[in-house]
C-alpha cells in the first residue's frame, strides 16, 4: 500500500511539474493530453475519483487554452474537450465510493466470532491479492504512461492528423467534383461517339452513292463515246460524199474555165487579126459580136474563177473537219 501511495505521489508530482513548466499553446496542450492518459490509465485500473480529478484538471487546462488561443488547432482542442465531457459523464453515473456504516455492537458468540474471524482472513486474503493485483497493474500502467517528448510528438501528431483530416474532407469534395466532371464528359464523349457512327454510316452510304453515281457515269461516257463514234462515222461519211461532190465540181468547173480561157485566148488573136487587117465595115459587126461575146466569156471566166475559189475553200474546210475525226 505505501508503493501504491508512493507511486501515485510520483505521477502527480509529474503533473505538477509539468504544469510549472507550460508555457505556450504547445506546452499547454500536452500538459493537457498528459492529464488526459493518466486519467485513462487511472479509469482502466478502477480509481475513478483520481481520473476524475485528473480529467477535470485536463478540462480546465483545455477551456484555458480555447481561451487564450481561440484560432491554435480547434478541431483539436474541441475534440480534446468533448473527449474529456464523455468520460466525466460516464465517471459520474458511478455511485460515489462511501464508507459503509458501523453497525451496533452485538453480544459475543465464540462460534459465530471465529466464523467471521475465518471470513475476515479470506477476505485479507483476497485484498491483499487484490492489491497485488492492482499494485501490478499500476506499474504496468505508469510503464506505459508516455514520457514528455513522447507526448509532445504525440500531440503534434494529433495536431497534423487534423489537418490532414481537412485535406483529405479537400480531396474527398475534389474527387466528388472531378467525378462529376467526369460523368459529364463521359455523356458527352458517348453523344460525341454516337455522333461520329451515324457521321460515319452517313459517309458510307455518301459514298455508296458516289460509286454508284460514277459507275452510271461512266457508263453513260462510254455509251456518249459510242453514239458519238457512230454519229462521226455518219458525219465523216456525209462529209466524204460531199468533199467529193465538190471535187467533181470542181474539176468540171476548172475544165469549163480551161476551156473558157482557151475560147477568149482565141478571140483576142481573132480580134487582134481583124484589127490589124483592112477587111471591110462587114466585118465591124462581126467583130462587135466578138467583143460583146468576148465580154461575157470574160464574166464567165471570173464567175468560174470565183467558183473555184469557193470550193478548194470549202475543200480545205471538209478536209480539215475529216482531219478531226
Amino acid at each position: 500500500v505505501k508503493r501504491f501511495s508512493y507511486i501515485t505521489t510520483l505521477v502527480l508530482s509529474l503533473g505538477l511539474l509539468f504544469t510549472a513548466q507550460a508555457a505556450g499553446p504547445d506546452d499547454s496542450f500536452i500538459q493537457a493530453y498528459t492529464l488526459i492518459a493518466q486519467a485513462d490509465n487511472l479509469s482502466r485500473l478502477g480509481q475513478k475519483n483520481s481520473a476524475i480529478q485528473k480529467y477535470r484538471q485536463a478540462r480546465n487546462d483545455l477551456a484555458a487554452l480555447q481561451s487564450g488561443y481561440p484560432n491554435w488547432n480547434t478541431g483539436v482542442v474541441s475534440f480534446r474537450i468533448k473527449y474529456v465531457d464523455q468520460k466525466l459523464k460516464a465517471l459520474g453515473d458511478a455511485a460515489p465510493e462511501t464508507a459503509a456504516p458501523s453497525a451496533k455492537p452485538a453480544v459475543l458468540d465464540p462460534a459465530a466470532a471465529r466464523r467471521e474471524i475465518s471470513i475476515l482472513k479470506r477476505k485479507v486474503e483476497s485484498l491483499e491479492n487484490a492489491i497485488i493485483l492492482k499494485d501490478a497493474k499500476l506499474k504496468e500502467a505508469l510503464s506505459a504512461v508516455p514520457s514528455p517528448e513522447e507526448t509532445q510528438q504525440l500531440a503534434t501528431l494529433e495536431a497534423n492528423l487534423s489537418g490532414l483530416h481537412q485535406e483529405n474532407a479537400n480531396l474527398k469534395s475534389a474527387i466528388d467534383k472531378a467525378t462529376t466532371r467526369l460523368k459529364g464528359a463521359n455523356t458527352g464523349l458517348a453523344k460525341a461517339q454516337a455522333d461520329a457512327g451515324k457521321a460515319q454510316a452517313d459517309l458510307a452510304k455518301a459514298q455508296a452513292e458516289t460509286e454508284k453515281t460514277n459507275e452510271a457515269l461512266a457508263q453513260a461516257v462510254e455509251e456518249a463515246k459510242t453514239a458519238k463514234a457512230k454519229a462521226n462515222d455518219r458525219q465523216a461519211k456525209r462529209l466524204e460524199n460531199k468533199l467529193a461532190d465538190k471535187q467533181e465540181n470542181l474539176a468540171k468547173t476548172e475544165k469549163e474555165l480551161a476551156s473558157l480561157a482557151t475560147a477568149h485566148k482565141a478571140l483576142e488573136s481573132e480580134l487582134k487579126s481583124f484589127k490589124k487587117g483592112s477587111r471591110e465595115k462587114d466585118l465591124q459587126a462581126q467583130v462587135g459580136s466578138l467583143q460583146k461575146e468576148l465580154s461575157g466569156n470574160q464574166k464567165d471566166l471570173e464567175k468560174a474563177s470565183g467558183d473555184v475559189a469557193a470550193l478548194k475553200s470549202d475543200k480545205i474546210s471538209l478536209e480539215s473537219e475529216l482531219k478531226s475525226f
